[in-house]
């Protein structure tokens, strides 16, 4: 019945449901390993259901609504020196606004926080009032009617053709509140309704809780740089990945202001509560020494107590030239990732001594690195540490 009633509902966007799509995703569960004690991370598999189709539409077009977003905060902070857009897609950004902060050499205190279980603690009606918001605002600033949506993209026009789904404004809110109020999954023989957050694993969630998340952020920051700038530019250097936050110079400001910021459903808590010069944001270990920030690498199964099985064994049944582009690939990380020659060695050693014991030959890591380090313009990651390359392959022996 609910599924019947999703597919008539979908014609009515012109999104037709195949037949592995005519079901209802299920519900399963992840450990925790690193939190003690354990947790859980409860996920709605959504690979196939008669939401998919949906979700992913909403996906390309919240692409689109994000991004004029960014571009209009990139704009207010070119005229005002405001930043308040902190949402980052990966840790590429964190990186470059270190070394911005390190070029300064003025960081005084760095501070990370994590929201708890934020994409069920999202209310609904607050998250269907702040998308409307958000989504109306894009289509007024570019001022265009429509979105076209493609088969890997969606576009603000004015003008769609016949052929292609194209969503007003009006519309595009129609489908993300029917989708929030039409989030079921099964368990077992049970069929829930999910009437608070949204659950993990349905294609646009990231979008949803980054954009819900933004509108409170962007709100606070443009209110409070009219009676306090000098406040509201202590959050200038803010960056976060979906539930993930940094502050960079904040100076304990976010834990004194969260609970004005962010609704009050949702609990942020202080991560490195115990030094403000020391903590771990995604891949990264921060340090700050001498007003810059050191990074190395964190990885957080470095702290399980038992074995992780990853990358590729060449014992299997595998390509074998095209494996050893792991070991390129994580050297470059590694590289970008440290700030000191002798992290980067000890990480990579580990690394390489790791790809060994899965039958990966050294000599041929060796060369391919060798040859990689010669040829490419990335490269310049691992030489600005000074060294020559016959040094590192020697370091990494």
């Amino acid at each position: 019945m609910i599924v019947e009633e999703h597919r008539i509902k979908n014609q009515e966007w012109k999104i037709n449901l195949d037949d592995t799509q005519k079901c209802l995703p299920y519900m399963y569960w992840v450990p925790k390993m690193h939190k003690t004690p354990s947790k859980q991370r409860f996920i709605a598999a959504s690979a196939r259901c008669s939401t998919k189709q949906l979700s992913a539409t909403i996906t390309k077009c919240l692409k689109e609504i994000d991004k004029y977003h960014a571009q209009n905060a990139k704009n207010i902070f070119n005229n005002s020196g405001i930043n308040s857009y902190w949402i980052i897609g990966n840790s590429s950004k964190v990186h470059q606004m270190i070394d911005k902060s390190n070029e300064r050499k003025n960081v005084r205190n760095i501070a990370t926080y994590d929201f708890s279980t934020l994409y069920t603690n999202i209310p609904h009606d607050k998250l269907k009032q702040r998308m409307a918001q958000v989504i109306n605002t894009a289509y007024n600033g570019c001022g265009k009617k429509f979105l076209s949506v493609y088969n890997t993209k969606a576009s603000f026009v004015n003008s769609p053709r016949k052929e292609t789904k194209a969503y007003s404004e009006h519309q595009l809110i129609e489908m993300v509140n029917y989708l929030i109020d039409n989030c079921y999954v099964t368990c077992g023989d049970t069929l829930f309704r999910q009437k608070i957050g949204i659950p993990m694993g349905t294609d646009c969630a990231p979008f949803l809780a980054n954009l819900f998340l933004f509108s409170y952020e962007h709100e606070w920051m443009m209110k409070t740089a009219k009676t306090d700038r000098s406040l509201a530019r202590s959050f200038n250097q803010s960056a976060r990945y979906i539930d993930d936050l940094l502050a960079i110079n904040n100076d304990g400001m976010m834990k004194t202001y969260m609970n004005d910021i962010y609704p009050v459903e949702l609990e942020l808590k202080h991560e490195n509560s115990e030094s403000d010069t020391s903590a771990s944001y995604l891949d990264l270990q921060l340090d700050v020494l001498n007003n810059e920030i050191l990074k190395s690498l964190y990885d957080k199964r470095d702290d399980f107590p038992f074995k992780i099985v990853n990358f590729p064994n060449l014992s299997g049944n595998i390509p074998q030239d095209g494996s050893y582009g792991v070991f390129i690939a994580q050297t470059l990380r590694y590289a970008r990732a440290c700030t000191r020659y002798t992290d980067f060695i000890k990480r990579t050693i580990i690394l390489k001594k790791q790809l060994m014991r899965q039958n990966f030959k050294p000599h041929i890591l060796d060369r391919k690195l060798l040859k990689w380090i010669r040829r490419s313009e990335k490269a310049t990651v691992i030489t600005k540490f000074g060294q020559n390359t016959r040094k590192i392959i020697h370091d990494l022996k």
